[in-house]
């Protein structure tokens, strides 16, 4: 007797091997953000820059730059949007991938999909809760 398997899954269907190729660069841009938003602040990369442009001769470069009372207030905002946006690129990884392993469970059996979803759903409501407590 023949083995068959499973209804309507096909190797062809499952494009498993490119939606980690995506997800995993997703998640790899927003470390990266991440540390370089690190490095740019110990590196002290908008000193080099200023004086870069003035070895370069261009005139009035400091007004290009904050002066050194408002600096620290400007790099606090810049780690916070480089941080938003890390959590932005996280969630949207996080969310397409949760999308594409529903879909492939899915495809499988509608409450093999359904049960993931509705265990991560309690798992975030669960974390979430704890948080406020």
């Amino acid at each position: 007797m023949a083995r068959r398997a499973c209804r309507g899954v096909e190797p062809t269907r499952i494009p498993i091997p490119e939606a980690s190729a995506l997800f995993g660069t997703l998640h790899a841009a927003g470390i990266d953000l991440t540390l370089l938003a690190h490095e740019v602040e110990h590196l002290r990369v908008d000193d080099v820059a200023q004086q870069a442009f003035k070895e370069s001769g261009f005139a009035e470069i400091e007004a290009y730059f904050p002066p050194a009372q408002e600096r620290a207030a400007f790099l606090t905002r810049r780690a916070q949007v480089a941080l938003r946006y890390s959590l932005a690129i996280a969630a949207l990884s996080t969310g397409l991938t949760l999308i594409g392993v529903v879909a492939a469970l899915w495809h499988m059996a509608w409450w093999i999909g359904s049960t993931l979803l509705a265990m991560v759903a309690f798992s975030a409501v669960s974390v979430v809760s704890g948080f406020f407590q």
